[in-house]
């Protein structure tokens, strides 16, 4: 596959002398595609080049290459065939500098463009058919960086206003989350700086939620919340020391909740609904070290949140400056004792400060493009023994892939992080560095499946992740998901003994 690839850089950056050689390339191109099917993604590129270089060699081809009869009218070819896919990105690429070909199109084919514009914008470049020119300025209308933050700034404008009630801000909040969710749909430039700022309300209604829950903070709603404040710190980059000090205080909010439902549990493992003034006996063990685990996360939140706040200078809110002295005044009081106190300041404390709009904020994705999505393929193997499912997956902007995962997820909630080989993480060669120091990498690995004997064929979902790992933390790296999991059915079978 190295040795495919590389030449395929290299036919790409050649420049062919005739028509005659050029679709000698285009042919057997094609025919190694039908060999290799997997080269199909490094295939486009070399195809794309080649059609951007060599547009008046491409012309007299075009009547051949998209099967274009001047008296009869021809089948319409299948849009998912990688051969004629291959085809148009070179016929399209071709007719950016030589505009002649253009009235060659038929109805279908400028479908097809469409079709290909929207799927891969990067491989298909704008051409003046179809809607195209006017959905065109549509887009440069919109991608205006004034006109944004007008935006950005009208979802946000009445958000941080203190004489608004709470509901009221909190229904602003949702219907702010809404808007920014569609506009980082219509908007991919901007996507990054509107997830952000949508992810963060949505913390911030549902730490609202949870604290003032009248069973106390329930545990799976802080499990999503520390997640989402782990993806705020982790996920997106072009963030500034301002904004990364407003998240902290907002984790150290959630931070503060996960101690106030760990002193809760303790106290309801004693019979006792509030929280209790004393530990209980052995009954409650387990529950008073989750709260002591938790006090010793808050703390060592507030220390590193102290720094980041001097070293940005950020002026703390009044819940940040209401733990600090909790902390330093009962520095060696039991945990529950701290939850007590601090639980009241959560509670009143007013809604965090929504951080105004960056639009050079970025976000960490990641793309799975084998195993399929829509894959039916059973995977068979005996049980107890060890099954490999192919990988290819793209990540867009990270900031260190030492940290990227792959992440197994078994039906009985056995879950598996597994770290890929260095050798595996490639360059992503149409695209390799960003501007803000971020890498986009391609993932080449095999997933090692394994498990017992299985009545059916079941699903597991494996899915791309990022590693955070916390200092002074002995538990396992808290894993932030890339993308949205691709499930492969799985069928281990009993081992076959005897003759």
């Amino acid at each position: 596959m190295d040795v495919r690839e590389g030449l395929h850089r290299m036919l790409g950056s050649c420049t062919v002398a005739s028509k005659t050689c050029l679709e000698m390339c285009i042919d057997k191109i094609l025919e190694n595609l039908k060999r290799y099917p997997q080269d199909k993604r490094s295939t486009f590129r070399c195809v794309q080049r080649m059609g951007s270089s060599h547009a008046t060699l491409v012309l007299p081809l075009v009547t051949r290459l998209l099967a274009v009869h001047p008296f009869f009218d021809m089948p319409e070819p299948d849009v998912e065939d990688p051969a004629y896919m291959c085809v148009l990105i070179l016929v399209l690429n071709a007719a950016q500098h030589c505009t002649t070909m253009l009235p060659l199109f038929e109805e279908h084919t400028v479908k097809h463009y469409t079709y290909l514009r929207d799927t891969m914008p990067h491989l298909v470049p704008h051409l003046p058919i179809g809607d195209a020119q006017q959905s065109s300025e549509k887009s440069e209308t919109a991608m205006d960086d004034s006109a944004l933050r007008r935006f950005f700034d009208r979802v946000l404008q009445h958000i941080d206003n203190a004489t608004l009630s709470t509901s009221v801000r909190l229904r602003m909040l949702h219907n702010a989350e809404e808007q920014l969710d569609k506009l980082s749909e219509m908007e991919p430039a901007v996507c990054g700086a509107a997830q952000f700022t949508a992810l963060f309300a949505r913390c911030v209604r549902a730490l609202h939620e949870a604290t003032h829950s009248p069973a106390g903070p329930p545990h799976h709603a802080l499990t999503h919340l520390t997640t989402d404040c782990l993806r705020l710190q982790h996920q997106f980059s072009g963030v500034t020391e301002q904004e990364s000090a407003y998240v902290w205080q907002l984790a150290l909010r959630v931070s503060a909740a996960r101690l106030c439902a760990a002193a809760y549990g303790a106290g309801a493992a004693t019979g006792v609904p509030q929280m209790p003034a004393t530990p209980g006996g052995a009954a409650n063990a387990g529950v008073s070290a989750v709260a002591l685990s938790a006090a010793a996360a808050l703390t060592h939140h507030a220390e590193l949140l102290d720094r980041l706040l001097a070293s940005a200078g950020v002026e703390p809110d009044p819940f940040t400056i209401a733990v600090f002295q909790q902390l330093s005044m009962n520095a060696d009081s039991k945990p529950t004792a701290l939850a007590r106190a601090i639980m009241p300041l959560l509670q009143s404390a007013p809604l965090p400060t929504i951080p105004k709009p960056n639009l050079k904020i970025r976000m960490c994705t990641a793309s799975i493009v084998e195993p399929a999505s829509d894959n039916d393929t059973v995977v068979r193997f005996s049980a107890g023994l060890v099954a490999g499912v192919a990988l290819e997956a793209e990540i867009l902007r990270v900031r260190e892939p030492s940290a990227l995962r792959v992440r197994v997820a078994y039906p009985d909630r056995r879950v598996h992080a597994l770290l890929p080989p260095r050798d595996h993480l490639r360059p992503l060669d149409h695209h390799y560095t960003n501007d803000d120091g971020t890498q986009n990498v391609r993932l080449l690995t095999k997933v090692l499946i394994s498990h017992g004997v299985w009545t059916e064929p079941c699903g597991v979902d494996i899915s791309v992740c990022l590693a955070v790992e916390e200092s002074g933390s002995r538990e396992p790296a808290p894993l932030i998901e890339l993308c949205r999991p691709v499930r492969v059915t799985v069928a281990p079978k009993p081992i076959k003994r005897g003759i």
